[in-house]
This record gives C-alpha cells, structure tokens and sequence, in this order.
C-alpha cells in the first residue's frame, strides 16, 4: 500500500459492538424515562448481568436494522423511540424525517447521559464490559499486517479511554499512538476527524485512506477529497452497499485489508 495513513472508524470495523450499545442505550433510556412504555421490553444492563441480547429479539433486531442511519450517540434514542412509536425507518430520508421531530435538548440529554452509563458500567464491571466488545475474526491480524506500510489512525465516535481498553485488549494498543486518535471530543461529524488528520499530514488527501462502516459518514468526508471505502462486514448491509456502489465507493471485506487491495483504491 502507497505510504500515507489508513484511517479506520472503531465500532463496525475494528471491533463488534452492537451488543454493549444496545443495552447501554437501553439502560440509558430506562434512566432518563423509567415510565416510557418500551422499556419494559429493553434487556437490563447492570454489573455482573452483562449479557449479549437475544437475537430472536425482534426489539433488537429494529435496533441493528437502523444503527447504519445514526451518527452519534443520540441517534440510538432515535431508533428506540422510533421502535416504540412503530415508526418505520427504511432509509435515510425517513431517519432523518423522524429523527428532525424530536427535541433537540432531550436528544443531547439522551447523549451526555449515554457515555456516563457506560462510564458506570465500565467501572463497576470492567471484565463483564471488555466481553461485550469483540474484535471482528482477522482484523487485528492484519491490522498489525499493516502497520509496517501506513501510518495507523482511528477516527471514532467513541471516548478516549474506552477506546484505549480496547485497543490495549486486543494486542493494538502501540499501533495507535495517542496524537493519531481522533475521538468523540474532536466534533460531531467524521468530517470534522478527517479535516483534522489532513492537518497532520500537511494536506495531501490522496494519501488518506478512511474505512468505515457507515455509508452516511463516507458521504459525509465526500468534500475532504480523501479516498474512502466501507467495511461491508460491519453495521450496514444490502441498503447501505447499494448505496455505496452508486456513489463509486467499494465495499471491502475483512480479507481485502492488505496492502495490495488497498492500493488499487482511489
């Protein structure tokens, strides 16, 4: 692969974590509205009942179907109240329709107390936390492929210091040094993460390579001029490589991740 820097999102590339965001935006919403008629049906998150959720759970499963069309942390509020008010969202534009009806001052409530619930039950159940997050099978093999060729980034919507565990679990920890990891404090949007990785490369876009596994987030950095693949193994599926393959982006799969397929995408 040409030098320059291969950029990649966390959840949805790196590592599976459907399972510790679903029952953190569950608890979440049990928290702020105990009496919100869905919550009777969301799985309980507390320490030492970390459970991944059933995946006949047709709750769960509405969950997973949207989580391709959200961006941050609020936008699993979105989904739930969406599920509960039986509001289809089977694209984008119905997302974003729905999503504009709600208040905005409840929706960043909604994220602040997100990231404090997993803050809690990180801290009460570390081991119990770190198991609900896995890496996908082979990709911390060929990360470590390839950081010999690129400089190594991440541009997440993640805090700092979860990310840090992780990366530190799954053996990644020194590929990713600190002033190369752009997490949720950076801004709202992957635009903003990339612009900031432009900066510290001197802003040559075409040595910038950004995976991530959300189609909206790719489109996103269009105006960065960086190339751009999705991760056609994580949170997306024939919608969103339908998408990706009329907008001239290339859906990967984990094999692809080595320095030849990489190269030949411009």
């Amino acid at each position: 692969m040409r030098a320059g820097v291969l950029a990649l999102d966390f959840d949805g590339v790196i590592a599976a974590s459907a399972a510790e965001t679903y029952l953190v935006a569950a608890a979440t919403l049990a928290a702020m509205e105990p009496g919100f008629p869905l919550v009777q049906r969301l799985p309980r998150a507390e320490p030492g009942r970390l459970e991944h959720p059933d995946p006949e759970d047709p709750v769960y499963a509405r969950f997973l179907e949207a989580m391709p069309l959200g961006n941050r942390a609020e936008d699993f509020a979105v989904v739930l109240r969406a599920i509960a008010e039986g509001v289809p969202l089977p694209d984008q534009a119905a997302y974003d329709r729905f999503r504009n009806t709600l208040e905005d001052t409840w929706l960043d409530a909604f994220h602040r107390r997100f990231y404090a619930v997993r803050r809690g039950l990180l801290e009460a159940d570390p081991g119990g936390w770190l198991t609900l997050v896995r890496p996908y099978p082979g990709v911390p093999e060929r990360i470590r492929r390839l950081a010999p060729a690129v400089q190594l980034s991440l541009a997440t919507a993640r805090d700092r210091g979860s990310i840090r565990r992780f990366l530190e679990a799954y053996g990644l920890d020194s590929l990713f040094p600190e002033e190369w990891l752009f997490d949720k404090e950076i801004g709202r949007s992957k635009q903003t993460h990339i612009e900031r990785i432009l900066e510290r490369t001197g802003g040559n876009a075409g040595d910038i390579l950004f995976v991530d596994d959300k189609v909206n987030h790719l489109e996103g950095v269009a105006g960065t001029g960086v190339r751009r693949a999705l991760a056609g193994w994580g949170y997306n599926g024939p919608r969103e490589h339908r998408r990706a393959h009329r907008l001239g982006i290339p859906v990967l799969r984990i094999e692809d991740l080595d320095p030849g397929t990489l190269e030949t995408i411009g």
